[in-house]
């Protein structure tokens, strides 16, 4: 090779090099470009994708490959020092226009995903930077990022996602695994920002309760930032005083505003609770403390924001100037008890006689027992909560009179149709004895009730918020104190009704109200048979503690069952939700063929209805519910009653009634 060649070969190089490099200079020097900002079909914003997707395949998997490569180096930067200020730009190009842009996409599938990929935004990368200049960087790049999406007209999900992502930053990473393990420090630098979202009046719900996480976990976790004891906190004292004005008076706002719904607005007011509660971690403020108390005594409130201002009282700390009575503080917690008991209780009952008076209205006046030689038809009995068994129906009520069974059959004891507990009862007569397994046509019934456990967890929760208030946060992790023990000294920093009594005149009757509380826990976690059990045993346990506490009111508003899933049985008819008007055993006309009334048949009656007896072919309507034959050849329409029985009351329709029942 000749120096000509040499030469002509060193030049074609420097013009590759500078193609290729010249670019990646002026980026350099002025900073990664940001992608191009575009609209879609809803005129939402959206930052354009590194990989176009309307690029050929083969063309989209060179560009995902230079994502990978992109990735991995980003991957070395966080656990090798030194390596950012050599890779800087592609660190920022990486983040900028390939990662980020991706909380912005408005398509079906992305939306869907951006819970998945929020966490793996802290897990894989935040969480994996053991650098902190690296971490520090990389967390004011995602702030920045994510506060032009939240302030932008971006779509609402992803304004939500980011606002999400600025409350979860931390300046420190938790540890969690190994044994030093250390807790998050929230990005203080971002708790400006939060506070100004929470308080602009004009954000949507979504950005608004995104912002009220991210203020409740700055003041959980600043409790606990630095090293260890003693603490640091790093709220400024007027930035912590303007977030705990915020959050008492959204605590005490029963209104809802406009375009927020009870349920979400009392979702609100609990998170507002809990926020004030980690305010007061460590000293709560005098108006905080009063403020809990009022919420705790107000018979107008929903029963969670009560409960969660019982839990509030008994894990904040209470030092002058502010103050807890024990005694009367007691009190309103034990027959918060009681009321919680009474309301899940009136609750479940009222629900499950709302599903018999539809049963009712939707099947006539009852399922039909089974054939026996006594046996007439059978209507949907009142307990809703009892275990089948032989001549009853599945549903508690009475399936047949006497229940014997006739030539060829079983007694009768399935109703035949959908019942409250879940499936459907077998046919009548069947062998199954309404518990609808294979030989029904339903599924196994389940004989502890398909919402019992439903109605235990519930009542143990709120009995839990209770026990909170009384004996602090630890109530459970307290191990049961022996015989031989020496009486527990108390707390330097007191929590819970129980500590503040201790040593004191109030502690007897304090302990009194705590004992008896347990035992209403007891009944709830020991009765694991069904809701009539259960319900028998903790209204006993709750007679004792209404004469420490008081009695509850004449009547008790029982909540609306939104949280319970939907009964097996069929839907509500339209515009009907309670019980139906009259006596559950007058069903309307025109539902089912209703039975027929013992009294004189209409004269319209064709002649074979009557039962081949051998009394004379009109009998009297005294005697016209007479025995019937030993063995009828089919299943006749004789009353249920016996001889002698006084005519059916007057709500029976009194339209023709079918001459027989019909064939199941």
């Amino acid at each position: 090779m000749n120096g000509w060649q040499t030469y002509r070969i060193r030049f074609a190089a420097t013009l590759v090099a500078m193609a290729v490099l010249g670019p990646a200079h002026a980026v350099w020097a002025q900073g990664v470009a940001p992608p191009a900002v575009m609209t879609d079909a809803n005129r939402y914003k959206y930052l354009a994708p590194y990989v176009d997707p309307t690029l050929k395949p083969i063309d989209a998997a060179k560009e995902k490959s230079k994502i990978r490569t992109a990735e991995n180096l980003v991957r070395r930067i966080f656990v090798e020092p030194g390596l950012l200020a050599a890779n800087k730009i592609q660190f920022d190009f990486y983040y900028t226009r390939m990662y980020l842009p991706e909380f912005t996409q408005t398509t079906d599938a992305a939306l869907k995903n951006l819970p998945i990929e929020r966490q793996k935004l802290f897990y894989n990368h935040l969480e994996d930077c053991t650098i902190p200049q690296v971490h520090k960087y990389l967390v004011e790049l995602i702030l920045a990022q994510m506060k032009n999406i939240v302030q932008d007209n971006f779509h609402p999900a992803c304004r939500y996602n980011a606002m999400l992502i600025i409350s979860e930053l931390n300046s420190v990473e938790p540890v969690t695994v190994g044994p030093n393990k250390t807790t998050p420090e929230p990005l203080i630098d971002a708790l400006p920002f939060i506070l100004e979202q929470f308080e602009k009046a004009d954000n949507s719900d979504a950005i608004r309760l995104a912002a009220l996480l991210g203020l409740v976990r700055h003041l959980e976790w600043d409790n606990f930032r630095g090293a260890g004891p003693p603490f640091a906190p790093a709220i400024a004292p007027p930035t912590r005083d303007t977030i705990v004005k915020d959050l008492l008076a959204l605590a005490l706002a029963k209104d809802s505003p406009s375009g927020r719904d009870a349920a979400g607005h009392e979702w609100f007011r609990r998170r507002a609770i809990e926020g004030l509660t980690h305010a007061g971690y460590n000293q709560v403020d005098p108006a905080v403390g009063a403020a809990f108390e009022t919420l705790l005594k107000d018979d107008s409130e929903s029963l969670a924001v009560r409960c969660a201002a019982a839990a509030a009282i008994g894990k904040v700390f209470y030092a002058p100037p502010a103050r807890l009575d024990p005694v009367p503080t007691a009190k309103e917690l034990g027959y918060l008890a009681i009321v919680a008991c009474d309301k899940e209780l009136n609750r479940v009952a009222k629900l499950s006689k709302d599903e018999i008076d539809q049963l009712q209205r939707l099947s006539g006046a009852g399922g039909y027992g089974g054939y026996g030689d006594s046996g007439g038809i059978g209507g949907l009995g009142s307990g809703a909560m009892r275990t089948p068994g032989a001549g009853a129906s599945a549903d508690g009520g009475i399936g047949g009179r006497g229940g014997r069974s006739g030539p060829g059959g079983r007694s009768g004891s399935g109703s035949g149709y959908p019942n409250p507990s879940g499936g459907r009862s077998g046919y009548p007569g069947s062998p199954t004895e309404g518990y609808g397994d294979e030989s029904g046509y339903g599924v196994p019934e389940d004989p502890k009730q398909y919402r019992f456990e439903l109605v235990r967890r519930r009542l143990r929760s709120r009995l839990y918020a209770v026990e909170i208030g009384l004996s602090g946060p630890e109530v459970n992790t307290k191990p049961a104190p022996k015989p031989t023990d020496p009486p527990p000294a108390k707390s330097s920093t007191p929590r819970g009704v129980e500590e503040f009594a201790r040593g004191t005149p109030d502690e007897a009757p304090v302990g009194e109200i705590i004992k008896l509380v347990g035992e209403l826990v007891k009944a709830v976690e020991n009765t694991d048979t069904d809701i009539a059990a259960l319900e028998k045993e903790v209204r006993k346990n709750m007679k004792p503690l209404e004469q420490k506490t008081r009695k509850l009111a004449a009547v008790t508003p029982v909540e609306a069952p939104s949280d319970v899933p939907v009964s097996p049985g069929p839907p509500p008819s339209a515009g009907k939700t309670g019980p139906a008007s009259g006596p559950p055993s007058a069903p309307p006309a025109g539902d089912t063929p209703a039975p027929p009334a013992p009294a004189a048949p209409p004269p319209a009656a064709p002649a074979p209805a009557a039962p081949p007896t051998p009394g004379p072919a009109s009998p009297p309507p005294a005697a016209a519910p007479a025995a019937a034959p030993a063995s009828p050849p089919v299943p006749a329409p004789a009353p249920s009653k016996p001889a002698g029985a006084a005519p059916a009351p007057a709500t029976v329709p009194a339209a023709p009634a079918p001459a027989s029942a019909p064939a199941r």
